[in-house]
């Protein structure tokens, strides 16, 4: 109940903060917001930080982009952040960085951006030293601190001039090899210490993992080599903490741990070993030592997920042919 409770607390936060800031943005006698853009360029050893030289006939175009996203924010539901959760078209996720959600990246976002005077400037240069790897527009609107962050590919800047001719064919523009393209709609919005996003796993790839679900998960890992020990569960361990792919499958597989019938049938030996030894084909391995048979973990990209698509019963018999697959995705009935 407490917990419920939290998370209708968080919701009711995040949607007044929308609703104040949108209130302010649509305000005709509102001073111009500031607009910086930052980019985070990755190179072999670390992140580095870089301020984007802006056009000061690009800013109008940028503000509206800002404004548009926080619009659009402001006109879905909002639901209180949970992993095994996802919204639909008409939702998005609210989270309190203080409370529901530890995210390094954000933190760090927070600290490196407050003076950005002392970033070098985002440039062509600065392109040919590394890949830029993702991009923040920031604002801050009344008292309130924004930053809007996308992900970036090489689609959205260009390294070197490029030649493109109009529709007709007749002109030829040369581009500036400093070109950076901004698309409309971005991943995340940050307001002071609430989170808005769309989709857990997106946030994940851009802001890192989660520190909170890293435990969460090796947790559960832990729970499941108790009931069914698996060789190599240190290296198991290791990877996952790791693997955004294999935390988003242990949060599935948690899912399913309250189930009476899960427990008698995935979380059981006989169970369990007696499917492996029906279906060879799913080349999950196992070994005997001494009284115990044990599931074996294998780290090879082909053959790691094997123990938790078994765990999360990732598989399907055909009702014509009566063949068993293994599913990449499956959706109850």
């Amino acid at each position: 109940m407490a917990e419920n409770t939290a998370r209708s607390t968080v919701q009711e936060a995040g949607s007044e903060l929308l609703i104040t800031v949108n209130s302010l943005i649509a305000n005709d006698s509102a001073p111009a917001y500031p607009v910086e853009i930052l980019i985070g360029i990755e190179n072999k050893k670390n992140t580095h930080i870089y301020r984007a030289k802006l056009n000061e006939n690009s800013i109008d175009g940028i503000r509206e982009i800002m404004t548009s996203n926080l619009k659009q924010y402001g006109g879905y539901e909002l639901i209180a952040h949970e992993y095994a959760n996802l919204p639909n078209e008409h939702q998005a996720i609210c989270a309190d960085t203080d409370l529901d959600i530890s995210l390094e990246f954000i933190d760090r976002l927070r600290i490196n951006f407050s003076d950005t005077a002392a970033l070098e400037l985002f440039g062509f240069k600065t392109i040919g030293s590394g890949s830029p790897k993702w991009m923040a527009l920031k604002t801050k609107i009344d008292s309130h601190e924004i930053f809007f962050i996308e992900k970036l590919s090489k689609s959205n800047y260009m390294k070197q001039k490029k030649r493109i001719f109009s529709l007709d064919g007749t002109e030829l523009y040369l581009l500036d090899p400093e070109l950076l393209c901004i698309g409309t709609e971005f991943t995340v919005i940050v307001i002071d210490k609430m989170i808005y996003f769309r989709k857990s796993s997106l946030l994940q790839q851009l802001c890192g993992i989660d520190e909170k679900l890293r435990k969460e998960v090796l947790a559960v890992a832990e729970q499941i080599n108790k009931a069914l020990p698996i060789v190599n569960f240190a290296k198991m361990r290791e990877d996952i903490a790791k693997s955004l792919p294999m935390i988003m499958k242990l949060k599935s597989i948690e899912k399913k741990m309250n189930d009476p019938a899960y427990k008698q049938s995935i979380l059981n030996n006989k169970a369990v070993f007696q499917f492996l030894d029906d279906h060879p084909e799913f080349q999950v391995m196992t070994t005997q030592t001494d009284d115990t048979r044990r599931l074996e973990y294998h780290t090879s990209p082909q053959k790691r997920y094997g123990i938790l698509k078994l765990l999360d019963d990732d598989y399907l018999c055909s009702p014509i042919t009566d063949t068993s697959y293994s599913a990449n995705s499956k959706q109850e009935p």
